[in-house]
């Protein structure tokens, strides 16, 4: 755009000094240079235009498949959610086995320990 817009000066400077044959006034210039400079301009909001126009087009064209998709995503999540918490139990068992059997053995210990000292009275 500013190539255009430098060769487009240059034009207008040609025209106003050094070609005598045509001699437009500056008015003239001045309103061809605003149309000529605009005009890039007005092109690249019609394809922004065809573009959004396009967008809106596709989004309404895919609403009908939106709920569908997102539920099978939302099953999707669910389903990774139960297999990581599978996981995750599965996971701590041998932990909580050897709490366990180590609260077992501390309790026939004590059991132990009150026994003998009963004994010993």
């Amino acid at each position: 755009m500013i190539a255009a817009g430098m060769l487009l000066l240059g034009i207008m400077v040609y025209l106003a000094v050094f070609n005598h044959r045509i001699s437009p006034s500056l008015e003239i210039l001045a309103g061809v240079s605003v149309v000529i400079l605009s005009l890039p301009f007005f092109l690249f909001a019609l394809l922004k235009l065809a573009v959004l126009i396009g967008m809106i087009y596709g989004v309404g064209k895919l609403e009908p498949l939106v709920p569908a998709a997102g539920q099978r995503v939302l099953q999707l999540f669910e389903k990774a959610r139960w297999h990581l918490r599978k996981g995750a139990d599965i996971s701590v068992q041998p932990i909580l086995g050897l709490r366990e059997t180590a609260h077992k053995l501390g309790q026939v210990k004590r059991s132990l320990q009150v026994r003998l000292m009963d004994k010993g009275k």
